[in-house]
């Protein structure tokens, strides 16, 4: 049931699913709920009714709701405190990298300060940024005059001459970049494909 008023029991979905094909002819069959929304519980439910195998397993590990950006951060945050250092890409003898620094084959790091944990993902390039703690960098990613931390870029962002980012989201292929204002501080939130200019 979706947010069952009274609970049947302590336990609750945690949104991870492994379906068949018959997951189709589930949710061609039923009726959005009375949140105007197909439910992926109605779907399930009507999986059991029709006598599909439905199993479920306990899960005791971590697990958090991700429906704001401030809880895919701290998803991150965690993911990360859990990495070992692991160098497979070109880093310059004028780069420091402190802690537990993933650099993904192909990334090429230059003239930056990585302070960990953090990982680069392969493709990317680094050049005259400083990079902080509990940062994932996705792959193909170009990155220059920057200061970024606690952050996610996915694949093939682009940020070049933005000090101060902090907290921030930015989506596949998004691109960021500075212009002489002042020095001040900067959280986004930034969709797949979108361009931002800000303040530097």
């Amino acid at each position: 049931m979706e947010k069952p008023p009274v609970p049947r029991s302590n336990l609750a979905l945690i949104g991870v699913y492994f379906f068949t094909p018959a997951i189709h002819r589930a949710v061609d069959s039923i009726v959005p709920s009375a949140r105007g929304e197909l439910e992926i519980t109605d779907a399930i439910q009507w999986l059991v009714t029709s006598g599909a195998t439905v199993r479920a397993q306990e899960y005791s590990g971590y697990w958090k709701d991700t429906g704001r950006v401030e809880d895919v951060l701290e998803c991150n945050r965690m993911l990360l405190d859990g990495i070992e250092r692991r160098i497979d890409g070109e880093v310059d003898d004028r780069s420091v990298l402190l802690g537990a620094v993933v650099v993904e084959a192909g990334a090429r790091i230059s003239r930056s300060f990585v302070q960990g944990p953090v990982v680069i993902g392969a493709g990317t390039v680094l050049e005259d940024s400083h990079i902080g703690p509990h940062t994932s960098i996705g792959r193909d990613c170009v990155l220059s005059g920057t200061h970024l931390d606690y952050s996610i870029a996915l694949d093939g962002s682009t940020i070049s001459a933005v000090r101060g980012l902090h907290g921030s989201l930015l989506g596949r292929s998004a691109a960021v970049t500075g212009i002489e204002l002042g020095n001040r501080h900067h959280r986004l939130v930034v969709g797949d494909h979108t361009r931002v200019e800000v303040a530097a």
